[in-house]
């Protein structure tokens, strides 16, 4: 167990639909507790490989994609 709360869903880019700034603050906000739960699991717990896999970048371009994308 990770020790610190790891958030499984979050960033939904339907739910801030239009709302960016609302968006982006949960992206930080969850990826930096996945971020902290890692770092404990890595600090104490017995392991030979490791791997996290960021899933906001995805989550991003889906969300802004109306922002990054103003031209098409």
């Amino acid at each position: 167990q990770a020790g610190v709360p790891f958030p499984m869903n979050g960033m939904s880019w339907t739910t801030y639909r239009n709302r960016p700034e609302a968006f982006l603050e949960e992206v930080v906000q969850v990826t930096t507790a996945r971020q902290k739960a890692n770092e404990r699991l890595l600090d104490t717990t017995d392991w030979q490989v490791a791997c996290m896999v960021y899933v906001a970048t995805d989550r991003v371009q889906h969300c802004l994609s109306n922002y990054l994308y103003t031209h098409l």
